[in-house]
């Protein structure tokens, strides 16, 4: 699973073998969230809500790179 970003003390990641619907995966040092691309949305969560809000920021600010980034990795969904 490549690093597409690295932003505020988190690697997002697109998993190679990933599913519908598009979604990254945001790893820090205490927390992993995984973030649903269209529409946007939290899936999972492990740690503090700081750390939550700090990944569902920098998804945000990307949202339409990582979009991008999805499709040339998944083809269009």
């Amino acid at each position: 699973m490549p690093t597409i970003l690295r932003q505020d003390g988190f690697d997002v990641m697109i998993h190679t073998d990933g599913h519908a619907p598009p979604h990254v995966h945001c790893y820090g040092a205490n927390a992993v969230v995984v973030v649903e691309l269209e529409p946007l949305r939290i899936r999972r969560r492990r740690g503090s809500d700081r750390d939550v809000r700090v990944a569902w920021k920098v998804v945000e600010q990307h949202r339409e790179f990582l979009r991008q980034k999805w499709r040339e990795l998944h083809g269009e969904v």
